[in-house]
């Protein structure tokens, strides 16, 4: 996030990077990860690397919960 990248970006980049590294070492390998991030102004990230749905975070705020939906990295992995 300090390159300009927002929370949402830096998660899926940080599954990516992962998925890279376990690739070299092991194609067959794929890791299930799941990173969240929330930066200084409040925006929020939240990725997954494999499912069949999007992955979900609850954020208590001075407003209140809500709910932040996030993405799949990789649909359709098993």
């Amino acid at each position: 996030m300090k390159e300009g990248r927002t929370p949402q970006q830096a998660c899926e980049d940080a599954l990516h990077m992962i998925i890279d590294k376990y690739s070299k070492v092991n194609p067959e390998f794929f890791p299930g990860e799941k990173f969240v991030a929330i930066n200084k102004s409040g925006e929020m990230g939240c990725a997954t690397t494999k499912g069949s749905r999007n992955p979900q975070m609850s954020v208590r705020t001075e407003k209140g919960f809500s709910r932040y939906d996030g993405t799949v990295a990789y649909p359709g992995r098993p």
